[in-house]
């Protein structure tokens, strides 16, 4: 189910972005890592939980790193990234200083970011707070921080493009809601999606 999200994802960005390598910073088990490979994407993925980098495929372990992205330096050089993809991970950072240094440290001139993470209606929405979530917040804080650490807030991807986002809500009565209320204006707010350009 998470991988069938993840390479609708990765079909979205490469359609929209043509990245030739990609970078996905707090890749969990690797699935998306694993759906841009599918795509002929060079990808490797950084994840600071080795339960998580564990439970990965083993056809994708060996483009996988354990880095604490928060204090520790990527494994790699300078300009090497066309794409790199934050998924549910950002609101996780208890500070983001490093991390935004050296995302842009890796990225290409003209490459991109996308972030995508809950806004604090999906809390209310879901009925419950993860409390690993420390820094939840709506997409106006993330496009300021975001420009203040050298990127340009390139696009938000359409709401047409992330219906499969709605899959974190639990409970059938809220998802059914949700699937319900899909066309209203405030919806968006649920999760902000955001590709950035670095300046």
């Amino acid at each position: 189910m998470l991988y069938d999200y993840h390479h609708e994802l990765a079909v979205i960005l490469t359609a929209r972005l043509h990245p030739h390598k990609v970078l996905d910073v707090g890749c969990n088990d690797g699935s998306l890592v694993k759906a841009f490979l599918s795509l002929n994407c060079i990808t490797f993925g950084c994840d600071n939980s080795p339960e998580a980098l564990s439970k990965a495929h083993p056809g994708v372990l060996r483009f996988l790193n354990h880095v604490d992205v928060t204090r520790d330096a990527l494994p790699f050089g300078a300009e090497e990234f066309d794409l790199i993809t934050m998924v549910d991970v950002i609101e996780h950072f208890a500070h983001f200083k490093r991390a935004l240094s050296e995302v842009h440290r890796v990225l290409k001139n003209d490459g991109y970011v996308y972030v995508s993470t809950p806004s604090p209606l999906s809390s209310f929405l879901s009925g419950c707070r993860d409390p690993t979530h420390v820094n939840v917040h709506r997409k106006g804080f993330w496009i300021r921080l975001f420009v203040e650490n050298d990127f340009t807030l390139y696009c938000e991807l359409p709401k047409t493009d992330r219906f499969e986002a709605l899959s974190f809500i639990r409970g059938s009565y809220f998802r059914n809601l949700a699937l319900r209320i899909y066309g209203v204006r405030w919806l968006p707010n649920i999760r902000s999606d955001l590709i950035f350009e670095k300046k």
